[in-house]
Order: structure tokens, then sequence, then C-alpha cells
């Protein structure tokens, strides 16, 4: 595989790797992934020390602990208000309802939801699932018709991976468009 141009690869690993990157493109790499060739200005993510690349800007996250719900909000830009609640997004559809087709949950604007089969731990399942990004929320729930903004407090999140995170409990704060935006709710 080739990149070029601005073209944004989002995960490159185990076996898997990108031949040559240029331009302005982005390339992340996990374990095992490769990156033979990068041009000056391809921006190289290393998450992990097992990667193999040549060229390109290097930025090394590999030590970082992404599972640790501080920086996984640091690292991809999670608004955090003065109470430690961090501001995330929920997909849902035109009733409020995500959970796929395993345990629909409904999210009340206003209110508090709280999973009874919370585990604690960093794996899907056992938890509500919000993302940093609307965009993200979509990617989760592709046929979604609707966005919320849902407050957790940053103690209470298990990061799963870069798009994803869980928690025990949510607080469904508005409605927002698909850019994140509140939408104004007239009487």
């Amino acid at each position: 595989v080739s990149v070029g141009g601005s073209a944004r690869v989002g995960s490159v690993g185990g076996s898997a790797s990108v031949d040559r990157a240029a331009g302005t493109s982005v390339v992340h790499l996990y374990r095992g992934g490769t990156l033979t060739r990068a041009g000056a200005y391809v921006a190289v993510y290393l998450h992990h020390s097992k990667v193999t690349y040549t060229g390109g800007h290097v930025i090394d996250v590999s030590a970082l602990d992404e599972c640790d719900p501080q920086t996984w909000c640091d690292l991809l830009g999670v608004t955090i208000d003065d109470q430690g609640l961090a501001h995330l997004f929920k997909a849902v559809d035109a009733q409020l309802v995500a959970g796929h087709s395993y345990r629909p949950t409904t999210y009340t604007i206003g209110s508090t939801i709280t999973d009874p089969r919370w585990r604690d731990d960093h794996d899907c399942g056992g938890g509500l699932h919000t993302c940093p990004t609307t965009f993200q929320a979509r990617s989760h729930y592709t046929s979604a018709a609707r966005f919320l903004e849902v407050t957790v407090p940053v103690t209470d999140l298990r990061p799963i991976d870069p798009t994803k995170a869980k928690s025990r409990q949510v607080t469904v704060l508005r409605e927002v468009d698909e850019f994140g935006d509140p939408i104004e709710v007239t009487l």
C-alpha cells in the first residue's frame, strides 16, 4: 500500500505494512507494523516499540499508558471541565436509543444512566461506550440519527482503544449536531 497527498492511515499493525508514504500523510504504527519509506513531511506515530519504519517525522507515543483515563483524554483532545468531567459523545437512533441489537439503552437528555452489567476492564462490553468525537461515535453506529454530548468523571473512564472508552455511568448533557456543536432547542 502507498499513500500520498494528505492521506491518513489509521492503523498499521500485526503483519500489515505501508510501502511508501508521501506528502503530508499520517501513519499510525502499532506492534508489528512496517513503514518502508516515508517522505520528510509524513507524520509517523509510533504506538509500540516493536515497529519498523524509515523516514518521516516521528512522533513517539509508545511510552504513553493509553489505558490511563487522563492520558487517554489528553492524547485525544477530550475536553475536561472544572469538575473533572470528560465531555464525550454518543451516537443514538431517532428515539435516543443505542446499544445495537445487544442491550438497547435509552439516553434521555438530562438523565444519568447506569449499566447494571458493568465490568471494570478495558474490553468492549460491560459498560456504556462513548467516544472522543461525534465522527468516531458514528463509526461505531453508522446508522445513527442523532448525537449526544455526555459527561463522565475522568477517573471512571476505562479506555478501550483510541476511538472509545466505557464507564459504569454517563450523564446525558445535551443533543449536538454531527460536528459536536449544541443544537439549540426552540420552544
